[in-house]
């Protein structure tokens, strides 16, 4: 007899009661109607609910936005049945627009594409965390390039997230409130400590002892401006991945070349 499946819990993040009441079979509503602090977007109740709520340790749990099924196409059922076909994995990443991350050597490198001066920022923030990390060193490809927290993990990669994210949180409500509070050009003005928390998740997929399983970018929405490259995309995913499985400097080189080449052509596009 075959084991039964873990636990997923899937938390829907209402933040009005029009979102609220959005929220797809197989979801818990968390409730953030009252919305405190919507600089934080996601972070602020996904933190409050962490310090909150007890864990089962035999479990997965996934926070998401309402636009999860519109940025992936993705519901409960899928959600489930792919950490269901994962038994061993620890986390489980569901990343739409796949294509951005294949564009940049991380997510901290296409944040400072988007948003000038947000990796060194971010560096500051993981120093104040104490972790020992060169963000300008660090490579990332689509196994563990992560959009929007969207993804279920363990209780143990939760506690990890949340001890990064309060540190955050104490430099962004204190010494680094000016850097961390620099509108982005998302959303409206977005706050550049939205995007450095969104960055963890990934960092922690990179470079932390998790087994990982990630969806096959080719299932899920690619981002609209680069998809004329498509190609070229495939071909930098591929270099990133030799990079990390070999190490040899070869790869790398060559995928700078082609990705200076491809952001050059995109932003030169008529939108």
């Amino acid at each position: 007899m075959s084991a039964s499946p873990r636990p997923v819990h899937l938390l829907h993040i209402g933040y009005s009661e029009a979102t609220a009441a959005a929220m797809e079979p197989g979801f818990t509503l968390l409730d953030n109607r009252a919305n405190p602090r919507p600089d934080w977007y996601e972070l602020w109740p996904i933190a409050h609910w962490l310090r909150a709520q007890p864990m089962d340790e035999g479990a997965l749990y996934g926070f998401f936005s309402p636009k999860f099924r519109q940025k992936t196409g993705l519901g409960a059922a899928e959600v489930r049945a792919f950490a269901a076909a994962h038994p061993q994995a620890e986390v489980c990443l569901f990343s739409p627009q796949p294509d951005v991350h294949m564009a940049f050597r991380s997510v901290f490198h296409g944040g400072e594409a988007f948003n000038p001066g947000y990796l060194a920022v971010a560096q500051s923030v993981l120093l104040q965390a104490g972790v020992p990390v060169d963000l300008n060193k660090v490579v990332m490809d689509s196994r563990v390039a992560v959009f929007s927290n969207y993804l279920v993990a363990t209780p143990r990669f939760w506690r990890q997230w949340l001890a990064w994210v309060e540190v955050l949180i104490a430099q962004g409500e204190g010494p680094m409130r000016e850097a961390l509070s620099a509108a982005t050009s998302y959303g409206g003005g977005a706050q550049r400590k939205v995007f450095v928390g969104e960055g963890f998740a990934s960092l922690l997929c990179w470079g932390g002892d998790y087994r990982v399983a990630a969806l096959s970018p080719f299932a899920v929405p690619w981002f609209s401006m680069l998809s004329p490259f498509r190609e070229q995309l495939i071909a930098m995913e591929a270099l990133k991945r030799a990079w990390r499985d070999t190490g040899s400097g070869e790869y790398l080189q060559q995928f700078d070349a082609l990705s200076a080449s491809v952001l050059a052509q995109a932003t030169r596009r008529p939108r």
